[in-house]
């Protein structure tokens, strides 16, 4: 009953009572039995090998309604062996083609990482240190990140976009890009602030607390973001020390980190023993991005990829008898 049915298997011209298959008449189906039960009793009908280790498969005959018996004809199973072969790689690609894969690129802080998520296992996740060379370092990481995809097709290319290091965030940028170029998929830059374990803990969706990142925006500046409920960074506010330090004192629940020495922020005792020091990592981009909601994921996925600057370019006037101010 409710598409059950009986099967029963010839041995030596008689007939025994297999347990029911989850199978609907007439859909041919498979009884799976041990080698060395095959030997021990002998089989007069045919057997063809399977895949699976120690085991043959058995021609079937079937009961049917009233307790009657009907028997198949005969089948060459080693054809339907093909067939579930060809259709179980076939479902395989497509698996392949619909998971959402994802690599991530953080190289704003000298201590850089890249790392590789495939719905939910992760495929590669490693770091390298590089005060001011990342273009010389960071090939070979992303060249074994990308040997790990094995088939898989990308489907975002994530990137940390500062604030950090300036040559060491336009690198990762362009590495970014150029592999987004060359795999078809999405560049997103994603604020670097945002991809710390103090944010994740703190700031992120369904975490507990608030976190607020804070340093040194040099020349006499500092910076806090608030890291939103979307578990994305808030825009960076610049203020002097004074400021900075009455912000501070203003949130004493708040659970603060920086990417800076602590000690170089001009902050009482009091204060400094607040400052957690991070960095920022690759696979927790991807934990960033997985927690946006799609209408976001399709505004970063259509923006432009952007260094995040604290400030506008610095620059001064040039002094008198430089190159370029005289006159021939």
């Amino acid at each position: 009953g409710q598409g059950w049915i009986r099967t029963s298997v010839l041995i030596r011209e008689q007939i025994y009572s297999l347990p029911p298959l989850t199978t609907r008449p007439p859909t041919l189906f498979r009884l799976f039995i041990h080698r060395s039960l095959v030997s021990s009793i002998g089989a007069s009908s045919p057997v063809f090998p399977n895949r699976a280790e120690g085991g043959e498969f058995l021609r079937l005959r079937t009961l049917a309604d009233k307790g009657k018996m009907g028997i198949f004809p005969s089948f060459d199973f080693r054809a339907i062996f093909l067939w579930e072969s060809v259709i179980g790689i076939f479902c395989r690609a497509i698996k392949i083609v619909c998971m959402e894969t994802i690599l991530a690129i953080e190289t704003s802080v000298p201590e850089a990482s890249i790392a590789l998520w495939s719905d939910g296992v992760w495929l590669f996740d490693q770091g390298f240190t590089s005060d001011r060379n990342h273009n010389s370092v960071i090939f070979d990481c992303l060249g074994e990140a990308l040997e790990s995809l094995q088939g898989r097709a990308l489907t975002a290319v994530v990137v940390g976009t500062g604030p950090g290091s300036y040559s060491g965030t336009r690198i990762g940028i362009a590495a970014a890009q150029g592999v987004a170029i060359a795999r078809g998929c999405p560049a997103v830059g994603i604020g670097s602030l945002a991809a710390t374990p103090v944010a994740r803990s703190h700031g992120a969706v369904g975490a507990v607390g608030e976190s607020m990142a804070v340093g040194d925006a040099r020349r006499g500046m500092y910076f806090i973001s608030r890291i939103a409920a979307t578990g994305e960074a808030m825009e960076a506010g610049l203020m002097d020390a004074g400021e900075f330090a009455a912000r501070l004192r203003e949130a004493p629940g708040t659970a603060l980190f920086t990417f800076d020495d602590p000690a170089r922020l001009g902050l009482d005792e009091e204060l400094a023993s607040r400052v957690l020091r991070t960095r920022p990592e690759a696979r927790l981009l991807i934990d960033v991005w997985l927690g946006l909601d799609e209408s976001r994921r399709r505004e970063l996925s259509h923006r432009p990829l952007s260094p995040s600057y604290l400030r506008a370019p610095f620059t001064s006037k040039a002094k008198s008898g430089h190159p370029l101010l005289r006159q021939d």
